[in-house]
């Protein structure tokens, strides 16, 4: 990040710069604007108390006839914003501030924002957004509540209350904030500079276009934590105004006679008449409320002033969550009184009052001074009278008094002149003493006599004195020729007479150097610009200041002749019939020499070579020895494409004028680039694609791989002889590839025209194989999987193998003994038979 400060009187406000860059980054470089008395090494910061979240007691307290709930305040800031900011993009940008929501103060009532430089009458929207995880980060958040509010009060630390269409619940974290579109001479972000900010309570997101409130996360910057924007840490002005629910109202819904399934969208307005009437307070409105056996319960935000004792009915509207299609639910449900709100609209709750309706004036206490005396509008002064000063009549020391100007005549000090009165000359003090005698055009001067000086005539002593011109023949020193006279001669010789006729004017009034004129000016000479800037001669013509500087013109070109007799660096000689431009001092330097920018069809050129022309501007380069190419660079203004050809080839390059798509030895019709023929790369693994984690959502494992594959049918094939034709660089031999129309429906998404046309019309597809990589890895992996379950098999089965062959071993030994055991019992059995 760069941080670049520029210090502009009168301001103290920054710009955020995003600036794009490569791999689509955006760089973001901090422009701060400050007073030119700020120091410029770093932003100040408040040293006042740090803003905290100030609450105030959210429980309920007695009011007349009900109840009421005490304001509560969301807030970061202190009251006092140091700084102000804009994001210098081209779209839309929020500002969020993340709040928790406290008991007794979960529904959010308005947004009040101090606004930054400029903002008057700027259009904005306010915003609040509930945290549905609670992780503090607004890139998932649900939009509950959004309103069209104009600024006011710029740069005066003056909050400017929003109050919602209807009051919304927040649970847990959520966020408030406001959207405005990008504007250059608009500061926004005000910003109560606080060092020890804490990470995630200031939130900021910006838009190419129209931000989408309901999904942030889709910004081309998305939700970011201030402290990444390079501006002063601390909070935004921005604060919420929170109440408790009200009244608290459970309901039954039923469909069909049996408990209807939620979420529903429920609207809650109070009315006066069980029909028809006057509606009190806000419309209600609670969303995706669940329902349990199709009851429900919400909170209302009906305060104790919307209950007088009279009779008060609730109107309901059902919608499906999110629908926005509400069913009113007939009848209208009455309120009732609950058992304590009877003892509480008792005079027995009041320590001075008769009755909770009514209370008598002598029975207040703390009655501000100003109505001490039970009189309205006692201004509390101690005016005993009202007296007419200079220049006015009237007064009075009671009643009403009234004043009148005095008029009277001009120049009365006491007394007050008309708007419409005049001035005698003779009443005029500080005349000019031009003026003073009373007679105008008097000049004051001292002239006595007027004289004919030499040339002129006339003249006198008094009266009025005529002066004239004394018009003569030629060449008389005190006479002066007339406008019309004409000379005998019509050449002119050398001063010493040789040669004659150095100068000729004919009948017509051509001039002739030298020569007898057959033009206007004919100059004759043989003299060439010989020379470089040490030496300068020859020339036929010659225009030169009395400082020796000027120029000089000549039948092989003009030099811009210096004060010392050397030329500069600039020198044109006819070759060819053309013009060329050699260097100042040694001419086989350069064939072209030029001190600035070149426009070919244009008197304006804004670049050091400028092309312009309503017929192909192009550029031309050849190499003229024996088998040099020749190369043709411009626009095509046919197609409005920029090219680079090849004489006698064709197109090398062509880029579009409309789309910017680039093509090699092709004209690009679908993509970014789009090459005619082979493409190639120094090594492996060196074209990369962006593949971060997060810029990623809704990720899932490649299942199924070897299935997927097995759809897929690899082949090998030759192009068509047409197609070949078309693109004569093709090779004739066997490609390896996949059928485009079988591709897509295994990959259909990978499948798409690729801008040429068969001779039917329909588009050539063409496809991406990469998915075919991807699918590949995740088959091996899957077999790689498949062959571990197999070892583990196979090791279980040995294992149980050899289990088995141990029981088998130790039968063998058990059945051994029994044998040997048997043995000796049938030995036995012989002996005692014999």
């Amino acid at each position: 990040m760069v941080v670049v400060r520029t210090p502009i009187g009168g301001h103290n406000e920054e710009e955020i710069l995003m600036y794009p860059m490569n791999c689509c980054r955006l760089a973001r470089v901090l422009r701060p604007w400050r007073r030119a008395a700020a120091p410029l090494i770093a932003l100040t910061c408040c040293a006042a108390a740090h803003g905290q979240l100030v609450v105030a007691d959210p429980n309920f307290v007695p009011g007349g006839g009900g109840y009421s709930s005490r304001a509560a305040t969301y807030q970061w800031d202190d009251g006092a914003g140091e700084n102000n900011y804009r994001f210098n993009v081209t779209g839309e940008y929020a500002m969020l501030a993340q709040y928790a929501s406290v008991p007794g103060a979960e529904y959010i009532t308005s947004v009040s924002i101090a606004w930054g430089g400029g903002c008057n009458g700027m259009a904005a929207r306010v915003c609040v957004w509930e945290d549905p995880n609670d992780d503090g980060n607004p890139t998932d958040a649900v939009l509950l509540a959004v309103k069209n509010v104009v600024g006011a009060n710029a740069s005066s630390n003056i909050f400017n209350e929003y109050l919602l269409d209807s009051p919304v619940s927040v649970n847990g974290k959520f966020f408030v904030g406001f959207v405005v579109t990008a504007n250059a001479s608009q500061f926004p972000i005000r910003i109560d500079a606080q060092p020890s900010y804490v990470a995630g309570r200031l939130w900021y997101a910006v838009s190419s276009s129209t931000l989408d409130l309901n999904n942030l996360g889709s910004a081309a910057i998305p939700p970011t934590d201030w402290n990444a924007s390079g501006g002063a840490l601390g909070y935004e002005m921005i604060r919420a105004s929170g109440t408790n629910g009200g009244i608290t109202y459970q309901g039954e819904l039923k469909e069909a006679d049996a408990p209807a399934a939620g979420p529903v969208d429920l609207r809650f307005r109070l009315l006066s008449s069980s029909v028809g009437g006057s509606q009190i307070g806000p419309t209600a409105l609670a969303t995706n409320v669940a329902l349990v056996d199709g009851r429900f319960t919400v909170q209302l935000p009906f305060e104790g002033v919307m209950f007088d004792g009279n009779a008060r009915w609730l109107a309901i509207e059902v919608a499906p969550a999110g629908s926005g299609s509400f069913t009113a639910l007939s009848p209208r449900q009455p309120l009732t009184a609950a058992p304590m709100a009877h003892h509480s609209y008792t005079a027995d709750r009041s320590l001075t009052a008769d009755s909770a309706s009514s209370a008598s004036w002598s029975g207040l206490i703390g009655i501000p001074p100003g109505f001490a005396d039970g009189v309205d509008n006692d201004s509390g002064g101690d005016i005993t009278a009202v007296v007419a000063g200079p220049g006015l009549i009237g007064g009075s020391a009671s009643g009403s008094a009234t004043l009148s100007v005095a008029f009277g005549t001009s120049g009365v000090l006491a007394t007050a002149a008309r708007s419409d009165h005049t001035h005698n000359w003779s009443e005029l003090l500080n005349i000019p003493s031009g003026f003073a005698d009373g007679v105008d055009n008097d000049s004051g001067g001292d002239i006595t006599a007027v004289v004919a000086g030499t040339g002129l005539t006339g003249g006198s002593t008094s009266g009025t004195a005529t002066l004239n011109v004394a018009f003569a023949g030629n060449g008389v020193a005190n006479t002066a020729a007339r406008s019309d006279h004409s000379h005998s001669i019509s050449s002119l010789d050398a001063s010493d007479g040789s040669p004659a006729d150095v100068v000729q004017v004919d009948a017509t009034g051509n001039v002739g150097v030298g020569i007898t004129p057959t033009t206007r000016l004919h100059v004759l000479s043989s003299n060439l610009i010989t020379g470089t800037t040490a030496a300068v001669t020859g020339g036929d013509f010659a225009v030169t200041l009395s400082t020796g500087q000027g120029m000089r013109f000549a039948y092989q070109g003009i030099q811009s002749v210096l004060a010392d007799g050397s030329a500069n660096n600039l020198r044109l000689n006819p070759v060819g019939g053309g013009i060329s431009m050699f260097a100042p001092v040694n001419p086989a330097d350069s064939v072209l020499y030029v001190d600035g920018s070149v426009g070919i069809g244009t008197v304006t050129p804004a670049t050091l070579l400028h092309l312009a022309s309503t017929a192909s501007p192009t550029l031309r380069w050849q190499d003229t020895s024996a088998g040099g190419k020749s190369f043709h660079i411009g626009i095509a203004s046919a197609d409005d494409t920029f090219r680079i050809a090849e004489s006698g080839v064709g197109d090398r390059v062509i880029i579009t004028g409309t789309t910017g798509l680039v093509g090699i030895a092709r004209v690009p019709t679908a993509n970014r680039l789009e090459v005619e023929g082979n493409a190639s790369k120094t090594a492996s693994g060196s074209w990369l694609a962006n593949s971060d984690a997060r810029i990623k959502t809704n990720v899932r494992s490649v299942t199924n791989a070897l299935d997927t594959l097995d759809k897929v049918r690899l082949v090998s094939f030759d192009y068509t002889p047409s197609y070949l034709a078309a693109h004569p660089g093709l090779e004739h031999r066997r490609y390896l590839n996949v059928i485009a129309q079988e591709f897509a429906q295994v990959f259909p998404d990978h499948v798409k025209p690729s801008g040429e046309k068969l001779a039917d019309g329909s588009s050539i597809l063409q496809v991406d194989t990469h998915p075919l990589t991807i699918y590949a890895a995740a088959a091996v992996k899957e077999l790689n999987s498949r062959l571990k379950e197999s070892v583990n098999a196979q090791k279980s089965t040995e294992q149980s193998l050899r289990g088995a062959r141990g029981e088998i071993d130790r039968l063998t030994m058990e059945n051994r003994q029994l044998r040997e055991r048997l043995d000796q019992i049938e030995s036995k059995l012989n002996s005692l038979s014999r």
